[in-house]
């Protein structure tokens, strides 16, 4: 594979700020700490670039990341591939696509949409597009951030019964606390009623370096012409005009996530050993709250 999990020194030079005795240093922390579990020299390149090349941050988030798999079961269910989507099917209801274009930031743009509205699922489809995201940071490498552009064409308030207001909130704190890559836009295309409720829903979880990097856009259009995102990166039957068709750019995922299936799911499924950790813990998420506070949270 010609990606950084197999070539991590395509990463030191892809990026002369990441410093392999840093690297070293973090594997020799890491050794130490018998909780955690065990993180490839990659892995730790992965964190080292999103905190902005901080040693001790790299530690923190690491010790977050890993732990907080234990307190969230609905978003890192146990055998992930074999339990959370067996008797669902992702891409018959939507998918998500690596456009291959780049904004003038260099940040990645990654589209998600609806092809068949009556079967999708809001909790499993956050599943899978963690799988789909985790995919990316094996295949791809670190990069200076990602937008994101999810399409709401398709969506209504009748989804919002598939939606568990718990995974939602682990899941923002996961995507702002502890997920190894950098998050630079969320585009909602064509947003809606649905859409309204969910930002209702999803705003006491957000910190405002994410919120305010949410951007709604009624249609497709007003999306071209008041953000990075252009026309000429998303596929003409979404109302881009990239010249590859949206079929070829979903096989390759596709195919990206069986020919990284294990590596895939290694990292979801990897975690601290609680029994084993020697230090008290550092966490500031709480912890009753993770464990369903909110649960009893009504939608109208």
């Amino acid at each position: 594979m010609t990606d950084g999990l197999s070539n991590p020194e395509a990463e030191y030079a892809k990026d002369p700020n990441i410093k392999k005795e840093d690297i070293l240093a973090l594997m020799e922390w890491a050794s130490k700490q018998a909780h955690l579990p065990h993180i490839t020299e990659y892995e730790f390149m992965l964190f080292y670039h999103c905190t902005g090349y901080s040693l001790q941050a790299t530690k923190d988030i690491i010790d977050v990341h890993y732990d907080f798999k234990n307190y969230a079961p609905e978003l890192f269910p146990g055998s992930f591939f074999n339990t959370a989507l067996s008797n669902y099917n992702y891409w018959e209801s939507a998918y998500t696509i690596d456009t291959k274009c780049v904004t003038e930031e260099k940040y990645r743009v990654i589209y998600a949409g609806l092809l068949d509205p009556s079967k999708f699922h809001c909790d499993k489809a956050l599943l899978e597009f963690t799988k789909v995201m985790f995919m990316l940071t094996l295949k791809k490498g670190n990069c200076p951030g990602y937008v994101f552009v999810f399409d709401m064409k398709g969506m209504s308030l009748s989804h919002l019964s598939t939606l568990s207001v718990t995974l939602l909130k682990n899941y923002l704190y996961f995507v702002q606390e502890a997920i190894p890559l950098k998050v630079k836009g969320l585009h909602m295309a064509n947003s809606n009623s649905f859409m309204e409720k969910l930002m209702i829903i999803m705003k006491p979880f957000l910190k405002k370096e994410l919120f305010d990097v949410i951007f709604m856009h009624s249609d497709m259009n007003k999306m071209f012409k008041t953000s990075n995102v252009k026309s000429e990166f998303l596929p003409k039957e979404v109302g881009g005009q990239s010249l590859v068709p949206r079929v070829e750019l979903i096989a390759e995922v596709r195919s990206n996530l069986s020919t990284y299936k294990n590596e895939v799911h290694e990292m979801m499924e990897k975690r601290t050993d609680r029994r084993k950790r020697v230090s008290d813990n550092k966490f500031s998420y709480d912890v009753e709250v993770l464990n369903g506070s909110f649960r009893k949270l009504e939608v109208d």
